[in-house]
Order: structure tokens, then C-alpha cells, then sequence
């Protein structure tokens, strides 16, 4: 039995029966309290495992790109010869297909403000690029339900395939660069503000072992 007095107050409690009846309530509030911390630690543990698959994403998209690449030159290639008046016997159109990189959206909505501001921005330049890319890939996909074997039509693709192919390259520097900083926190890549495009296309030509085809991307920056 516990009792208390104030001024002309006085009250006693029986703490046998008193305790059993508070003690669902503070076990609430205590919940309650846990509540944010519970939900914070749950977030970090899902931002963890959706940047260790960002990480898995990005090896992955590395090869992607360069099996893309490879494909798409031999076209781009034998459009120019078309566009400048020479033969091609066999001419066959390739279409990229539509880039995707699951984890970034997800972290971009959901973890948007815990991002380290390197990690955040290049994220934000990759779907940048992607969404870019997939334009064109649209474009690509409209122009090849034409006739080919046209001159305008010809132009139309080379002039796609070039913008296709220069930001292909340019992103995949960028994928580079993440990659070296979600791993090491640093990367002797540059961040894609300071980045000049015909450094990340020449980079990337030596990467996958193409730089012969340098020339064939220097109008671009004429």
C-alpha cells in the first residue's frame, strides 16, 4: 500500500492491484515512443540492401551497354556508308531497347534525404540519361517503320544513332563513376558536372576496347 498527502489531500494506493492496470498502458506508450526509431531503423536497412542491389544493378548494366554498343555501331556504321553513296549488300537495323535500373527510382523516392549528396546527384543523372536514352529508343523504333532504303530516312537514323550511341557511352562513364563511389566513396572518374563529353566517349572507347572508333565521334564536338 503506498499513500500520499498533499495540502488537504490524501489518497492511498493499493500497488498489487495499481501496477498490473498501469502496466499495459506503459507498455503503449513505450511503443509508441519506439515507434519512429523502429520505423528509421527499417528504412535504413532497406536503403542498405537497395544500394548493395544498386551496386549489382550497375556490374550488370556495364556489360549491358557495351553488348548494346557493339551491336548498334555495326548499324551505325553502315548508315554513314548508305549516307555517303557507297553499297552496303546486307543492312540490317538493331533497336537498343528500354533502359531500366529498378533501384533508383525506389531510392530516389524513399530515401531521397539520407543519400550522401554525391550518390543522390548521380543518381538523379542517371535517370536523366536513361530517360533520354529511352526517348531516342522511341524515336529509333518510329523511323525504322519507315523505307530505309531512303536517303532522308537513312539521315534520320544516323542522326539518332549518333545522339543514341555518344550518350550511351557518356552514361556508362557515369555508371563507372557510382559504381567507385558506392564502393570506395571516391572515384578518379569525374562527376558528371565536370565531365566533358568527348573525355567520357574517349574513356569509354578504350574501356571496351574500341578506340579506333574515336574519329567516327569527333564531328560531334566540331
Amino acid at each position: 500500500m503506498a499513500c500520499y498527502h498533499y495540502k488537504d489531500f490524501f489518497y492511498c494506493l493499493d500497488l498489487k492491484i495499481f501496477i498490473p492496470l498501469i502496466g499495459p498502458l506503459l507498455t503503449l506508450l513505450l511503443g509508441i515512443m519506439a515507434l519512429p526509431f523502429i520505423e528509421r531503423f527499417k528504412k535504413r536497412i532497406e536503403r542498405i540492401r537497395l544500394l548493395k542491389a544498386l551496386r549489382e544493378e550497375l556490374s550488370d548494366e556495364l556489360i549491358y551497354t557495351e553488348k548494346s554498343f557493339s551491336m548498334l555501331i555495326t548499324t551505325y556504321q553502315k548508315t554513314i556508308k548508305l549516307v555517303d553513296g557507297e553499297k552496303v549488300e546486307i543492312y540490317n537495323t538493331s533497336q537498343p531497347g528500354v533502359l531500366t535500373l529498378y533501384s533508383v527510382s525506389n531510392l530516389l523516392e524513399n530515401h531521397f534525404e539520407n543519400l550522401d549528396s554525391e550518390v543522390r546527384q548521380s543518381l538523379k543523372n542517371l535517370k536523366e540519361n536513361m530517360d533520354f536514352l529511352n526517348n531516342l529508343d522511341e524515336k529509333l523504333h518510329d523511323i525504322y517503320k519507315e523505307n530505309v532504303r531512303e536517303m532522308d530516312t537513312q539521315e534520320k537514323i544516323k542522326k539518332e544513332l549518333s545522339s543514341y550511341l555518344c550518350l550511351l557511352l557518356i552514361h556508362r562513364y557515369s555508371i563507372t563513376h557510382l559504381i567507385d563511389i558506392l564502393r570506395y566513396k571516391k572515384s578518379e572518374l569525374k562527376n558528371y558536372r565536370d565531365l566533358e563529353y568527348p573525355e567520357a566517349i574517349s574513356t569509354q572507347l578504350i574501356k571496351i576496347n574500341r578506340p579506333e572508333l574515336q574519329p567516327i565521334f569527333n564531328f560531334e564536338f566540331e
